[in-house]
């Protein structure tokens, strides 16, 4: 029965019961539809059925220059030549579309347009942000997460896998072909907020849930979620999960056959740094030990005012500092005092006024302070004696005279008190590596960005690995650590798992992977299924591609996102056939002219009557400006390059190093996605920085010269330079009219006036709206 206006809401309960994002995905069939001509493939017909509905149809088909350009943004993030717009325009064939499809989806250039739309997913960065000051905040190996994902799209790898790879690579048998490692950087190259490692699981949580799933499971980390059916107790079960896993410190080696050339050359500057660091330790500790072997008669002495004088433990602390001696071997003395006591040790009768046969060279003073005296000139003196021999003979292991011996070994036997253990780190104010940590931390970041930046370093993966013991998480009662609230169990989401067990394989990660890349969960397939129509289309079948909770506006075209999910999972979750499916068909071919009469009533095109016109994204406005000056590198892979600075690199802006911290303000004015949190959907703004940035730069100036030298070399002639200007930069000959007005441009002043001309018209065709937008 249909709810009248004054029947009460939907309870939660059937809400949650009756979501379309929780209900399984069904078969669906492509309804009959009036306009059978126009259908090219099943995806048309669910448009049509919609437009059909309300009277409408759908719009032409897109001239054929304008269909190639289309596809080649779309699906490898560069302009097609003229050459190739003029052979596909008159390539009348029925076959000529869908191999064009065919042989964009095999270039390599494909898997760096589509790697960084994951990138935004997963966000990535080159670095940590902000984590203190003197902390190392480079990822040596970030690129290799980077390289994975574009290799995993040119491979076409099942998405199912894709997602196993990223959480759980180092629980799956890969071979001798270690790369897969380097997926789990999606899980580890995230904001590091100050190393606080509850946010940085909350973060991994984030990155999992909202990236594969479109579910807000964050929400739940201080109460259950307002809105969805996520209980607290299923965020700290996720939690338990990676508070589980724990990143090593030696980073696993992608394989053999990844060596760069340089290799050999790497590791011997390594060796050379690392010879510096050790050198340094060594030293130090040498020294370090030396000194408190010189102050032995201090530490007896402290120890006896302490002892005799009822000082308190706090008391005692500010008695070491304000005598500038080390807490820990202070205690070491304490505790070997009492031990020799015990022991009736020959070396220190005297010191507990115990009778027997000591060393001779221990004379009884008349007080304790005259006895401390004794001590600190023998041990003084043992030291000479030990030094001098050691200098004439390195080999040298003991004293000749046997009670000098004795006093030696107090002083350099193994458990000395005059010693610090080297397990404490070098920030604690006991260790003797403290004064010198400064300058070790900045040797040692010297070798991480030797690994980071140079040729021949050996590529690594940042993985994640189980923890000996797993973490039998609870709940964190409103978000606060030390109020415990009750335990529970690592374990997949409770909605979404109705035989629901713990996670039984070390951490679990294995096993959330599995329940999220399964078949039968209602969100895993959907969510990418409707952002790779977000990004061919410019929005998604549903609006928020990463909610698909409750207050998500449910999808424009509910049955054709099922059709699509389930040929995406029959064909062996295969991305490169989904964009077959979209771009095939006649919905994506339509023109992108706009209709008043449909506008006003559909302004979001929701009911996709048009293609929308869309701009030229950040990477793709930069790649595409080198790309029609001649200038761009399309070298695959590597480690990242800065291109922020002038002169910059050619490379395609997929390998710009991305600063977490000090994000440039290039990307940020064209709107990159936010590295610090998972990205759905960039913003799309237009602000005078943009126009001001394509005018008066020193990259845009430098191109447009380039690209007034091609049109030189290519033509010598004024209408003929033109033309080439025009097919490079619009893959198209100019009109009688743009080439009148560029010849009036042109023809005044000097030989170098007119080469700056030229130039400047270069450059007004690369920030015109037919370069930045695609229709």
């Amino acid at each position: 029965m249909a709810r009248s206006a004054t029947t009460p809401p939907l309870s939660t309960l059937e809400q949650v019961a009756n979501h379309w994002a929780f209900q399984p995905v069904k078969q669906t069939v492509p309804p009959k539809v009036k306009h059978l001509k126009w259908a090219r493939t099943p995806v048309d017909h669910f448009v049509l059925a919609r437009l059909e509905a309300r009277g409408w149809t759908p719009s032409p088909r897109a001239d054929r220059r304008t269909l190639i350009r289309r596809a080649y943004f779309d699906l490898i993030g560069l302009a097609p030549t003229f050459v190739e717009v003029q052979a596909f325009v008159a390539d009348d064939s029925p076959d000529a579309w869908p191999e064009l499809i065919d042989r964009l989806l095999a270039s390599p250039y494909y898997g760096e347009r589509w790697a960084r739309h994951w990138l935004d997913v997963a966000r990535y960065a080159d670095n940590k942000g902000y984590v203190g000051v003197g902390v190392n905040r480079l990822y040596p190996y970030s690129y290799t997460y980077r390289d994975y994902v574009v290799r995993a799209f040119n491979e076409d790898l099942p998405y199912n896998r894709f997602i196993i790879e990223q959480i759980a690579a180092d629980r799956l048998e890969l071979g001798e072909d270690k790369r897969p490692l380097a997926a789990m950087g999606y899980l580890t190259l995230g904001r590091r907020f100050l190393n606080r490692q509850d946010d940085i699981i909350d973060d991994r949580i984030d990155v999992v849930t909202r990236g594969f799933m479109a579910l807000t499971v964050t929400c739940a980390r201080c109460h259950d979620h307002k809105y969805d059916p996520i209980p607290t107790a299923d965020y700290y079960s996720m939690y338990g999960v990676f508070a589980s896993s724990h990143e090593p410190k030696k980073l696993p080696l992608l394989g053999k056959g990844s060596l760069p050339p340089k290799h050999a050359a790497y590791l011997k500057e390594k060796q050379r740094q690392q010879a510096t660091v050790d050198k340094l330790v060594q030293d130090t500790y040498a020294e370090g030990r030396a000194k408190l072997r010189r102050r032995a008669g201090e530490y007896l002495e402290v120890v006896h005012d302490v002892e005799f004088g009822n000082i308190n433990k706090e008391a005692a602390v500010q008695l070491l500092i304000q005598r500038k001696l080390n807490i820990v071997s202070a205690l070491n003395w304490q505790r070997a005092l009492v031990k020799w006591k015990v022991e009736e040790h020959p070396v220190f009768l005297a010191w507990h006024g115990l009778e027997g046969e000591g060393n001779p060279l221990v004379k009884r003073a008349a007080d304790r302070k005259g006895q401390i005296k004794v001590y600190g000139d023998l041990f003084t003196e043992v030291e000479r004696q030990w030094n001098a021999l050691r200098k004439n003979n390195q080999n040298a292991t003991a004293l000749a005279d046997a009670n000098w011996e004795a006093i030696r070994r107090v002083l350099h036997a193994k458990g000395t008190p005059a010693n610090v253990p080297e397990s404490l780190g070098e920030g604690d104010r006991n260790s003797l590596l403290f004064g010198q940590r400064d300058k070790l931390k900045n040797l040692r970041s010297n070798l991480d960005k030797l690994a980071a930046t140079h040729p021949g370093a050996p590529p690594r993966a940042h993985v994640m690995l189980n923890k000996p013991r797993v973490v039998e998480p609870y709940i964190f009662v409103r978000g606060s650590r030390g109020n415990r609230g009750a335990k529970v169990s690592r374990q997949f989401l409770e909605h979404l798992s109705p035989n629901r067990k713990p996670f039984a394989q070390g951490s679990g990660r294995l096993e959330l992977a599995m329940a999220i890349a399964d078949p039968t969960n209602p969100l895993t397939a959907r969510v990418l299924v409707n952002r790779v129509w977000a990004h061919h289309f410019g929005r998604g079948l549903v609006s928020t591609p990463s909610d698909f909770g409750l207050r998500a506006q449910p999808p424009s075209h509910p049955l054709l996102l099922d059709w699509l999910v389930v040929r995406f999972i029959a064909e062996g979750w295969s991305i490169k056939k989904l964009h077959r499916h979209i771009l095939l068909s006649a919905t994506y071919q339509q023109v992108s002219s706009d209709r008043t009469d449909y506008l006003r009533v559909d302004p979001a095109n929701m009911l996709l009557w048009k293609m929308k016109r869309q701009r030229l994204a950040f990477e793709t406005l930069r790649d595409g400006i080198l790309r029609a000056s001649g200038q761009l590198d399309l070298t695959l892979g590597g480690r990242p390059v800065n291109i922020a600075k002038h002169p910059t690199t050619p490379r395609r802006t997929l390998y710009g190093f991305i600063d977490r911290q000090n994000l440039p303000a290039l990307f940020r004015t064209f709107d990159f996605a936010n590295p610090d949190a998972h990205c759905p959907e960039r913003f799309e703004n237009t602000v005078p920085q943009q126009a001001l940035f394509l005018m008066n730069s020193p990259f845009l100036t430098a191109q447009s010269d380039k690209l007034r030298e091609f049109a030189v070399k290519r033509a010598p002639l004024g209408q003929a330079r033109v033309k080439v200007l025009y097919q490079k930069v619009f893959q198209r000959n100019p009109t009688d009219a743009e080439i009148s007005e560029a010849l009036k441009f042109l023809s005044a002043g000097s030989e170098k006036e007119q080469n700056e001309a030229f130039s400047q018209l270069a450059q007004v065709l690369l920030l015109s709206n037919e370069f930045g937008f695609v229709d």
